[in-house]
């Protein structure tokens, strides 16, 4: 097929070189499907919102069973993947290296040391004597300062949690987003190279909460290609495509922008004469 290989490089190095810059890809991703991106944009919203409901809910459910332990073997047994509320409680979890509270972990450190010290005095002495006794006062007033501290360790790391993931009423969301870039990829049908898409393009967002990636793909038609050959090669690279694959398609005829959306293409204009790019939204409005 004719679109094996690249016509007109300079005309395909003045619109693909500039996408090799990740704001200028990202830019010309909003220009070609403002759609796609605003839905990209609107389910990481949704989406982290409600994982961020759920971790609130997972905060205050653990919380509550913080508040009616009686034991530490009942804080030592809370689990939950997320919370990590066992990890939290073992002074030597590399929790400590990314929650710098040495305070804590040190109160937590000499709590434990005080009770174990306490139950080492207990089984050293003799039943029944006096120093027994005291010894095992010793112990159930050390084994309660250890769930006191416990607890208090597990609500400050809920608070601190909270405060790491607020809730959307509480703080803005960050969106985070990623482009990466790939030049002239093979489109392959039973392992035969049957066209090229000029570029290909990978873009993520990411939340603290939640993830989304699509691809887009990238043809740049050579100035005056017509309109039967412009649908023709299209037709046959979006056979070959992923249907969730998005197609860009850059032209330089006007002419072949309507037909183009018709058929499921993000159509662009690239004006050879200024060599900007503009969107039929754009070309409208002029």
């Amino acid at each position: 097929m004719s679109g094996q290989q690249p016509q007109h490089p300079d005309f395909l190095e003045r619109i693909l070189v500039p996408l090799l810059d990740k704001e200028q890809a990202l830019a010309f991703l909003r220009q070609a499907a403002p759609g796609v991106i605003a839905t990209m944009e609107a389910e990481a919203r949704e989406t982290s919102q409600l994982e961020t409901r759920r971790l609130q809910e997972r905060i205050a459910q653990l919380r509550q069973k913080v508040q009616r332990a009686t034991s530490s073997e009942d804080l030592m047994q809370l689990s939950d993947p997320v919370l990590a509320p066992s990890l939290v409680l073992d002074p030597s979890s590399d929790v400590w290296e990314e929650w710098p509270r040495e305070d804590l972990r040190q109160r937590l450190q000499e709590a434990e040391q005080a009770y174990r010290q306490a139950c080492r005095m207990l089984r050293s002495s003799s039943p029944g004597s006096l120093v027994y006794h005291r010894h095992r006062e010793n112990v159930s007033r050390s084994a309660q300062s250890l769930l006191d501290v416990q607890r208090e360790v597990l609500n400050e790391w809920l608070t601190h949690l909270e405060s790491t993931h607020p809730s959307s009423t509480r703080a803005p969301l960050k969106l985070t987003w990623d482009v990466a870039v790939q030049l002239q990829v093979p489109v392959v049908a039973e392992q035969q190279v049957i066209d090229f898409l000029d570029a290909e393009i990978t873009l993520s967002v990411r939340t603290p909460r939640a993830f989304f990636t699509r691809i887009f793909a990238v043809v740049v038609l050579p100035p005056q290609t017509g309109l039967i050959p412009a649908l023709r090669r299209v037709q046959v690279i979006q056979h070959f495509l992923p249907s969730e694959e998005e197609l860009i398609v850059v032209v330089g005829d006007p002419a072949l922008l309507r037909p183009l959306r018709q058929h499921r293409v993000h159509p662009l204009l690239w004006d050879k004469d200024t060599g900007t790019i503009t969107s039929p939204a754009e070309k409208a409005a002029d």
